[in-house]
C-alpha cells in the first residue's frame, strides 16, 4: 500500500468509536400477545428485563383506554387486565428504552 493511501486511511479509522450496551434491541416479532381475541386478560410475552416499560392500550378512535408503567420487570411476561374495555379493536403500544412496539388485538 502506498504512503498516500495509508495517510488517508489511518485518520479515518482512528475516529471510529464503538459503543456497547447491555440492552438487546427488541423487535416486533419478539413480543407476543395471547389470546387474540381476548375477553378479560391479555398476556404479553417476550418483554425484556427493564425497569422502564410503559404499556398503553388505544382504541380505534385514538383514545387512550389503559396506560400502565411497569415496575422493575424481571419476568418475560405480563398479564394485562382488559375486562373494563368494550368490545372492539385496539392497539397495544409497548414503550421500552428507545423502542416502541405496537400490536393489534380484539376485545370480545
Amino acid at each position: 500500500m502506498n504512503l498516500l493511501v495509508m495517510a488517508v486511511l489511518i485518520p479515518l479509522f482512528s475516529k471510529v468509536a464503538v459503543n456497547y450496551s447491555n440492552v438487546l434491541a427488541v423487535t416486533n416479532d419478539d413480543i407476543k400477545i395471547s389470546p387474540n381475541p381476548a375477553t378479560n386478560r391479555l398476556q404479553i410475552q417476550g418483554l425484556p428485563s427493564s425497569d422502564n416499560i410503559k404499556i398503553t392500550v388505544v382504541d380505534i378512535a385514538g383514545n387512550i383506554a389503559i396506560s400502565q408503567q411497569l415496575k422493575a420487570n424481571s419476568i418475560a411476561s405480563y398479564n394485562l387486565n382488559i375486562a373494563s374495555l368494550t368490545q372492539g379493536n385496539y392497539l397495544l403500544k409497548i414503550e421500552m428504552n428507545d423502542d416502541i412496539i405496537t400490536k393489534q388485538f380484539i376485545k370480545e
